[in-house]
């Protein structure tokens, strides 16, 4: 009887040790691919913080070129001429008309 009492112990020790290595590859697969995750959200929010720092470069570019735009008009407008506004093109007329649908 103590040789079944001794191999079942053996036995059921080696079946906790392979449940807990099984739980502990699981847990580490789930860590791994948290820690995967975590670095792709941190790289998305990297791009993300360059590109709205490229935007801002856009938009500070195209409101100088506005300014001159305006200051030129203004000349002209005060010397008694009167400038020549240009339609817009047209992919950016039908987007302004699907706008405001």
């Amino acid at each position: 009887m103590t040789e079944w009492t001794a191999l079942a112990a053996v036995l059921s020790a080696g079946l906790g040790s392979l449940i807990t290595s099984i739980f502990q590859g699981m847990r580490m697969r789930r860590d791994g691919y948290n820690q995967t995750r975590r670095e792709h959200m941190d790289d998305i929010a990297q791009w993300r913080e360059d590109l709205a720092g490229k935007l801002r470069e856009v938009e500070a570019l195209l409101n100088y070129w506005r300014g001159v735009a305006a200051g030129y008009e203004y000349q002209l407008l005060a010397a008694g001429l009167t400038p020549e506004k240009p339609e817009p093109p047209a992919s950016l007329l039908y987007h302004r008309i699907s706008e405001g649908d």
